[in-house]
């Protein structure tokens, strides 16, 4: 499918042209499980801009006769949690090694303080 839209796959029109749904295809070539599917940062923000107009379509089986398509309305409205697996370590660590060098120029600066 070719990438028209940042954060977005499909652009679903009423009869006057005007867009009702911007929807996002997930699939899955199993059981959509705990592992569920991932959006990237502009698929999230779209969403979050379209609130109940953007739906996250997710396609479980895809690559079988017996697809199942279940359609979620605002995702990025609905969502109560987030979770981190474990490929956060190399961001975690990216993260560490940029504030240790940011908190080293601070102290070179005399910009620390003591809170105590």
């Amino acid at each position: 499918m070719p990438k028209n839209h940042t954060g977005y796959d499909i652009e679903s029109k009423d009869r006057e042209g005007k867009i009702v749904r911007y929807i996002e295809v997930k699939g899955t070539s199993g059981a959509w499980g705990s592992d569920g599917v991932g959006v990237t940062a502009p698929e999230f923000e779209a969403a979050r801009t379209h609130g109940e107009r953007y739906w996250l379509y997710v396609v479980e089986y895809a690559d079988t006769e017996g697809a199942v398509l279940h359609r979620v309305r605002d995702p990025a409205g609905t969502v109560s949690d987030f979770f981190f697996d474990g490929g956060w370590r190399a961001v975690a660590a990216q993260q560490d090694r940029q504030d240790s060098s940011s908190d080293s120029d601070d102290i070179e600066n005399g910009s620390v303080e003591n809170s105590d």
